[in-house]
């Protein structure tokens, strides 16, 4: 952090004078130090003449702004194939109770619950009931 306060200050102090020249270097207990007089052992630096650009912080914002719709987008994304997934289990479960209702009425004789009890099916209804059952296994039984 020191680090940057000493490069921004030099930036400042140097803006103004584009030509001046900026030397780095190390001395014996390995301290930095910079000046604008050539020292032995010295390395010249390029200091910009000009400030800093903001692209590359609005790059970054246009970056964040990416990655927040990505998120938005894969939990879309999330959320259908989870309803495809619960789609899919509710067909399965049509699909079985209609076969278990198929199977039921294949049999001669059907009984049918009613509000007083029991009654046998008579063979036209139980026809009509074989064809609807054999429908809602063609709905939700086939691909």
């Amino acid at each position: 952090m020191k680090m940057r306060n000493v490069m921004l200050i030099l930036g400042l102090f140097t803006w103004p004078t584009a030509q001046s020249a900026v030397y780095k270097w190390v001395d014996e207990d390995n301290q930095i130090h910079y000046t604008q007089k050539p020292v032995s052992g010295a390395k010249r630096m390029h200091v910009p003449s000009t400030p800093p650009s903001t692209e590359p912080i609005n790059e970054v914002e246009t970056l964040k702004d990416k990655v927040i719709a990505n998120e938005k987008a894969n939990n879309q994304e999330n959320l259908i194939q989870e309803n495809e997934s619960n789609l899919a289990k509710i067909k399965a479960y049509n699909c079985k109770v209609a076969k278990e209702k198929y199977a039921s009425l294949e049999q001669p004789r059907v009984k049918e619950k009613t509000s007083t009890g029991y009654r046998l099916m008579d063979e036209e209804e139980r026809q009509a009931q074989l064809a609807k059952a054999k429908l809602e296994i063609n709905q939700y039984c086939l691909k």
